[in-house]
Formats: C-alpha cells, structure tokens, sequence
C-alpha cells in the first residue's frame, strides 16, 4: 500500500533559501553533503518552469516587487519562501511508465498552483537522481491582497489537516494512492509523528544498522546454505566423476568384447565362406561322378548296341526259331535222328550256344545295369543330404552368430547412451558446482561490504554521539557553543549549516579563536552540520596530525 505525501514548510533567512537552491539546483556537483544523490543520473533531473535566473533570493525580491502591496516595509526576519515537497514510496513510481511520471508531478504542480497562485512559484524542481523520485516546489507566501503572509497562506494544524485531505482528493486518489492517518484535532492527539531531515537521517542510520545486522545474518545462513550446497555438489561431483570413469572402464570393457565379437564373425564369415566352397567342391565332384556313371551307362548301351551288332552277324549261322520248327527230325528205332542233317546239327548246336551266350550277356548287362544305378542313386543321395547338413548346419550356426551380435550390438549402444547421459549429468553438476562457488564468492564480497558499511555507520554514529555529548556539556538556557581554530572547517560548516538550516552566530573570543553558537534547540542539527563539514575536509597528508575536536576548559566552549 503506497501513501501521497505532500508537506509544506517554511524557510528562513537567505542563507536557508540558498542552501536549497544550491540543493534543488545540484550546483554543486562535486559536493558529498548528501550521501543519497546518485551523480551519474542528475542530469535526469528536470524543472516544470522555466525562469530567467536560477538565483532564488533574487526570483523571490522580483516577486515581492511585482506583488507585495503591504504599506509597511518587509521585516528583515520574515519567512519569504515556502517550500513543498510531493512524493511516493519507490514500489508507486516502479509502477508508473516515465510519461506517467511526469503527469503526477505536472497534476501536483497544478494543486499548489490552484491553491498558492500559479505567479508566485518561482521553481519546481524534479529530482530523479536520488532514491526515490520527489519534487521540491518553492512559492512566495503572498495573500491575495498583496501581503506576505506565510502564516495566513499555511494557516494552522487544521489547514495543514485540510491541506492533506484535498491533495489526496484531487490528486492521490487519482493514482491509487492512500491517505496517511489523520490526528484528533479535538483530543490533540496525533496518530504519527513528522521527523525533521536531521532526525530522520539519523533514523534512517539506525535503521541502516539493524537492517545491515539482518543483512549479515542473513547472508551467514545463506553462506552456510551455500557451502551445504557446494559440499553436497562436490560430493555430487566425485560421485558423478567415479561413475564416469566406471563407465568409461565399461566402455573399454565394452570395446574389447566388441572387437573379439567382430574378429569372432569375421572367423565365422570365413568358415561359412569355407563350407561353401566345399559344398561347391561336393556338387562339382557329384556332377562328376554322375557324368561319370553316365558315360559308363552310355559305355554299357555301346556293349549292348555291339552285341546286337555281333547277333545281327550270326544270324548266317544261327537258325531263327521258325526255321528250327520246320526242321522235321524223327527219331529212329535205333534212336538216332531221321530227316535231319549233319549241317541242320551243327547249326542247331550253334544256335543254342549262341543263345546261351546272348543270355548270359544280357543277364551281365542287366546286372551291370542295375549295379550303376543303384551305386549312382547312393552316391547322389549320400552327396545330397551331407550338403543339405553341411548348409543346414553353417546356416544355423551363421544365424546364431548374427543374431548374438545383434543383441551385443544393441546391449553396447544402451550402455554408449546411457555413458552419454552420465556424461551430460556430470557436466550439469560440475556447472551448477561452479554457480554455487560463484555464488559464494559473491556472498562473501556482499558480506564483506555489509561489515564494511557497519563499521562506517557505527564510526559515524560515535563521532555524532561524542560531537553531541560535548555540545551538551557545553550549553546554557539558550545557546550550545564551540570555537574552531582550522578557517577551512569553518568555511565547509557554514555551508552545511545551510544544508541543515541552523542558525549559527560568530563571535571572536579574548585570544582571537573562532566561536560559533547555535540555539540548543537546533544541537543536533548542528552536530550533523560539524560531522558533515569534517567529511568535506580535504585529506592530509600521513605525516600532519588530522583535525581533531579538543575538549577546552570549563570556562570556555567546545573546541574544534
């Protein structure tokens, strides 16, 4: 929840309004009197009036010349420039575009004009150079008839209550943003309280402190993470890195098989190449004995052919069996042979004898016949079926083989990828190791820098506390006091008692020494003015003692 914030002051003397010009207007560029702005972007810094001259006081004279229409003359003490302040907290104006930006300070310019006169601002300086966007406006309190009056224009604790209720009316509620709390005007109560610059440094200081405190805790806890976290990932690592060089040993292991598995079918590519050309051989050989037995077949039907050619040439001698049944032979009473003659005998006896020969011959032909055939028959069988094993077995064996290295094939690429995958895991954890060293060095630099920044705050914090302790040993009813011997110390504190709008009076004491005096009323602004004009001091050099603050005697004041 984001509040609108719109204050109003008054602003003494001259050297007040300077101070701020020399603020708002960022003259000096080299100044360190406030530690917030951010001097690489105060050129983002820019006004929504323009005028002549950036000199205020002289702005403001010019202003009264035209408007004043009092018949008395101006008292040299009265309050001449008012200044306003409008701003957010930095979650509102992260939420707004740059143009947009610009339209709430232009619709808070409008406010102030419509409600002190549009003719009596004399600047309205935005400041985007410190850490959270604000705008300082500066009017004259001048009434409508004429008078300065910068009690009449603010008015009392009711106006200023008025005040807040029509800026969020006419401007907050437009942006979404809240109204702070209101006070009790009837019971006098006050639900908050509104700190001065000087306090509300000083708060902010003591803020800085716990929250660095917190910082620091923090970023112990978070550095005990982190180791935890960079333990956890080293051990991670190791663990990752024996896994690697497991499965890079498997890998090898795995590369070996491969290779004897490889050089094992080669063998085996070979032998089926082997068995091959014997079954090449087996058939060759069987085509050879088979045209072998054929041309012993064939060899045989010649016989046969030369036999029938060789009973074709008997046949002059050998009676056909037509001619031995007309042969008429009778037998005599004596048992001999009638109508028969000796030639018809012989050629009887010759035919029988031939015939007896014709028969053997065609019972060895028969018989050689079917010897070839039968041993052919074996042959071709027993050939067949050992080339049929022969393939059936180197088939087998062959896709045996094949299939065994197919799966080996497949086991190594599962074993390659999952090595790859372990790999890219190692790779993920040495980076996220890195991060967490990374981020630890970091850690330790940021921790660094918070104890750095304790220390300096706690330094700052002392110096305050002894500067304020001495300026309380050393005050009446009226006024806290100190004198200063360094005209440079002097020079740098009368600008920052501008900054902080003390009112500071010079007087020379018995023996020439400076003194300044401050009503006691503003003492802790003009601590903060004193540690201020001290952090201005040029550094010296290592031999000449530094300006230190001496506690003077009882009868005089402080001593600087």
């Amino acid at each position: 929840m984001s509040f609108g914030v719109c204050r109003v002051e008054k602003i003494k003397g001259a050297a007040a309004v300077a101070g701020l010009q020399i603020h708002n207007n960022r003259e000096r560029m080299h100044s360190n009197t406030n530690p917030d702005i951010d001097r690489s972007r105060s050129e983002l810094n820019y006004s929504l009036i323009e005028q002549d001259t950036h000199n205020y006081n002289k702005l403001i004279e010019e202003r009264l010349q035209q408007g004043y229409k009092g018949k008395k003359a101006i008292r040299k003490d009265a309050v001449k420039m008012c200044e306003m302040l409008f701003t957010s907290d930095g979650d509102f104006f992260s939420r707004l575009s740059e143009q947009e930006q610009k339209q709430f300070f232009l619709d808070c310019f409008e406010f102030a004009a419509q409600r002190y006169g549009r003719e009596n601002i004399i600047a309205a300086t935005v400041h985007l150079d410190e850490a959270t966007p604000h705008m300082h406006l500066d009017f004259v309190p001048l009434t409508p008839d004429g008078r300065l009056s910068a009690k009449d224009i603010l008015g009392g604790r009711k106006e200023m209550q008025q005040l807040q209720d029509d800026f969020y009316s006419t401007v907050s509620i437009k942006y979404g943003l809240e109204r702070g709390s209101r006070a009790d005007l009837e019971s006098g109560e006050h639900s908050r309280k509104h700190l001065e610059t000087a306090e509300y440094k000083e708060k902010l200081a003591r803020d800085r402190i716990k929250q660095a405190e917190q910082t620091e805790q923090i970023a112990h806890e978070r550095i005990q993470t982190a180791n935890q976290a960079a333990a956890e990932a080293e051990r991670i690592a190791v663990d990752q890195q024996q896994k690697a060089e497991k499965h890079q040993r498997k890998r090898k292991e795995l590369k070996a098989k491969k290779q004897a598995e490889q050089a094992e079918l080669a063998q085996l590519e070979q032998q089926k190449k082997n068995l091959q050309e014997e079954i090449d051989r087996q058939e060759i050989a069987l085509q050879t004995e088979k045209r072998t037995h054929e041309q012993q077949i064939e060899s045989l039907e010649e016989k046969i052919a030369q036999t029938e050619s060789r009973l074709q040439a008997l046949q002059g001698q050998v009676l056909t069996a037509e001619e031995v049944k007309r042969i008429n032979a009778k037998k005599s009473l004596t048992g001999a042979l009638r109508g028969i003659t000796y030639e018809d005998y012989l050629n009887l006896k010759a035919t029988a004898e031939r015939v007896d020969q014709a028969e053997q011959i065609f019972a060895e032909i028969d018989k050689m016949i079917a010897k070839a055939k039968s041993e052919a028959e074996q042959v071709i069988a027993k050939a067949r079926s050992e080339a049929e094993m022969i393939v059936s077995d180197a088939k087998s064996k062959s896709e045996k083989e094949l299939e065994e290295f197919h799966r080996y094939k497949r086991w190594a690429k599962n074993a390659l990828d999952e090595y790859v995958e372990q790999s890219d895991k190692k790779d993920e954890m040495t980076k996220q190791a890195e991060q967490s060293r990374e981020t630890l060095t970091e850690l330790q630099e940021r921790i660094s820098s918070a104890e750095q920044e304790i220390e300096r705050l706690k330094r700052e914090i002392d110096s305050f506390n002894k500067t304020l302790e001495q300026l309380t040993q050393n005050q009446d009813d009226r006024y806290c006091s100190f004198w200063i011997e360094s005209s440079l110390l002097f020079a740098k504190l009368m600008e920052t008692a501008q900054e902080y709008r003390v009112a500071v009076r010079m007087e020379k004491s018995a023996d020439g020494t400076t003194i300044v005096k401050a009503p006691v009323s503003e003492k802790k602004y003009l601590a903060l003015a004193i540690e201020k004009a001290k952090k201005l001091l040029p550094p010296q050099p290592e031999h000449q003692e530094q300006t230190q603050v001496v506690q003077p005697p009882r009868r005089r004041g402080p001593h600087l």
